[in-house]
C-alpha cells in the first residue's frame, strides 16, 4: 500500500498493491485469517461443552472433538503457514530482507507443521474417523451428517450473484467432501474385499485419505465460516466488508481447488469461470477496505518488529535505520 512501482499507465505509477496479482496473493490471505478465527472459536466452545460432558460422565463426544481437531490442526498450520510465504514472496526483496518481520514470522509458526502431532499424522487419524462415520453413517454426530444426503447432479450456478449465496457456496464444498470421502471409502473396501490385508489397503489409499479429510476440513471451516457471519451482531456497513472476506474464501477455494471441484461432476468449466470473474469483483471491493481489514487485528509494532508493517507506515526511513545498525555499516 505505501510502495509505488512500474506503470499501469503511461505516466502513472500506482501502489504496489493495486495490482491485481499482487491482491490474488494476498487478499485471501486475509480471508483466511478471519475463516480460521471462527474455526478457532467453535473449537472452543466445543472443547468447553464435551469437558463437561465428561463432568457429567458422558464420553462419546470425545472420539469427534478428536477427529475435528486433528485434521483442524494440519489443515489450519498447513494453509497458514503457505500463506506466510506467500505474503513474503510478495514483498519481493523486501520480504527475504530481516527488516520484514515476515522470517520472525514463519521461523515461530513453521514449527506447527509438527508439534502437537506432525500434520500427515494428523490427518490419517482424522481420516480413521470420518471413514467410521461414513461407514456407520446412522450412527454419524451432526458435524458429519452430510455424509447422510444424496450427492446432487448439478450445481445451481448460472450468474455472477449466485455465487454471493452461502448456500449455494456451502453445497459445492459439502459435494466435494462427500464425493471424495465416498470414493476414498468405496476403494478401500474394494481393496479389502478381493483380499488385501486392510493395513496394507489402509496405507495403500493413504493419500487419498489425507485429500479425503482436507477437503471435510474445507468443507467444515467454510460452513462454519458463513454460518457464523449470519449470527453476527454488527453493523450494516461492517457486515458488507466481512462479507466480502468471506465470499473471496468460498469462491478462492473453489478456484484453487477446481480441479477436484471438477472432478467430482458437480461443477462444469463455465460455471469455474464465472467462479474466476467473481473472484476479480471481489478483489477489487476488498481493495478500498484492505488496509482498515489489515490494521483491525491491531498486532503493535513491537509484537511485528517490521519495518515494513509499522503503523506509520514510514517504510524507508524505518529500512535506512535498520540498516545503519548493521555492524557492516558502522563505518563507511
Amino acid at each position: 500500500a505505501v510502495r509505488h512501482q512500474t506503470e499501469i499507465r503511461p505516466g502513472e505509477e500506482p501502489p504496489v498493491l493495486d495490482y491485481v496479482t499482487q491482491q490474488f496473493k494476498l487478499f485471501p490471505q486475509v480471508a483466511t485469517a478471519f475463516a480460521f478465527h471462527f474455526a478457532g472459536r467453535y473449537m472452543l466452545d466445543t472443547y468447553d461443552q464435551v469437558q463437561s460432558a465428561i463432568s457429567d460422565g458422558k464420553l462419546d463426544a470425545i472420539s469427534e472433538l478428536h477427529g475435528i481437531s486433528a485434521g483442524l490442526k494440519a489443515f489450519t498450520t498447513e494453509r497458514s503457514i503457505a500463506g506466510i510465504e506467500i505474503c513474503r514472496r510478495a514483498c519481493g526483496g523486501h520480504g527475504y530482507s530481516n527488516a520484514s518481520g515476515i522470517q520472525h514470522l514463519y521461523g515461530h509458526w513453521l514449527p506447527s507443521a509438527t508439534y502437537e502431532g506432525e500434520n500427515t499424522v494428523m490427518y490419517l487419524q482424522a481420516a480413521r474417523y470420518i471413514i467410521k462415520c461414513y461407514n456407520n453413517l446412522n450412527e454419524a454426530p451432526a458435524t458429519m451428517s452430510y455424509l447422510r444426503n444424496s450427492q446432487q447432479t448439478t450445481w445451481n450456478v448460472k450468474s455472477l450473484e449466485d455465487l454471493s449465496n452461502y448456500d449455494v457456496l456451502i453445497t459445492a464444498f459439502e459435494q466435494r467432501a462427500r464425493s471424495k470421502i465416498g470414493t476414498t471409502a468405496k476403494r478401500l473396501k474394494e481393496l479389502v474385499m478381493n483380499g488385501m490385508n486392510r493395513n496394507d489397503a489402509w496405507n495403500t489409499v493413504g493419500i487419498d485419505l489425507v485429500q479425503s479429510v482436507k477437503a471435510h476440513c474445507h468443507y467444515f471451516i467454510i460452513k462454519n465460516y458463513l454460518q457464523s457471519l449470519k449470527d453476527l451482531k454488527i453493523s450494516a456497513s461492517l457486515r458488507q466488508v466481512m462479507d466480502v472476506l468471506a465470499l473471496l474464501y468460498a469462491n478462492y477455494g473453489i478456484d484453487e481447488n477446481s480441479g477436484e471441484f471438477l472432478e467430482s461432476g458437480f461443477i462444469n468449466g463455465e460455471q469455474l469461470n464465472l467462479v474466476r470473474a467473481k473472484i476479480l469483483l471481489l478483489l477489487k471491493e476488498i481493495r478500498v477496505n484492505a488496509v482498515a481489514i489489515v490494521d483491525s487485528f491491531d498486532f503493535n509494532d513491537h509484537y511485528l518488529r517490521s519495518a515494513l508493517g509499522a503503523y506509520d507506515g514510514n517504510v524507508y526511513n524505518r529500512l535506512y535505520n535498520w540498516a545503519k545498525l548493521s555492524p557492516l555499516n558502522k563505518t563507511e
